[in-house]
């Protein structure tokens, strides 16, 4: 993974300004947070079909790259298991558009561990097959219920997949 920095709670900044700060600061990526965000989404945002192309041109004459996506929802929820779906499939075909090679999963804090680990396994076995076939690989989050390694290693085991692995959360 590249040394790179979140958008998550950067508001009002243009995503050229992004490049800008990125580039300042000598990083080598940006993951990107929510790609329902409209500085990546309308009409003139970064990622529109037709200003992706251009987009991209622009990382890399600063030697950017995008090398992760992070997810908004709660894959541990049950209650919101089919939006969770629905997110990380547009993420995995966002990825595969852009050329991403890591999507970040989170799953918060649970009262009963069990439902939520296996609301978890659910979402991982309805996605991860497409995440196989474009080349996409979903980073399961050690934080939250994942910051028990004993629950994190049992369900990164039931997946016998280089698509599926853990990224390090090192303030969990």
């Amino acid at each position: 993974m590249k040394f790179s920095f979140s958008t998550k709670g950067w508001h009002n900044i243009s995503f050229e300004e992004f490049c800008n700060i990125a580039a300042d600061l000598k990083f080598e990526g940006i993951e990107l947070h929510n790609i329902k965000n409209p500085l990546f989404t309308d009409k003139d945002g970064a990622f529109h079909e037709h200003t992706a192309a251009g987009t991209i041109r622009k990382l890399y004459e600063k030697k950017l790259s995008l090398p992760c996506i992070d997810t908004i929802c709660n894959i541990a929820d049950n209650d919101g298991f089919d939006k969770s779906v629905d997110e990380i499939l547009a993420c995995i075909d966002f990825a595969k558009r852009l050329k991403i090679p890591f999507i970040r999963l989170h799953a918060g804090m649970a009262e009963d561990i069990e439902k939520a680990t296996a609301c978890v396994v659910s979402i991982i076995e309805k996605t991860i097959a497409d995440a196989e076939e474009n080349g996409v690989t979903l980073l399961l989050e050690t934080s939250g219920i994942f910051s028990n390694t004993e629950i994190l290693r049992d369900t990164l085991e039931r997946f016998a997949s280089d698509s599926f692995a853990a990224s390090l959360d090192m303030y969990s």
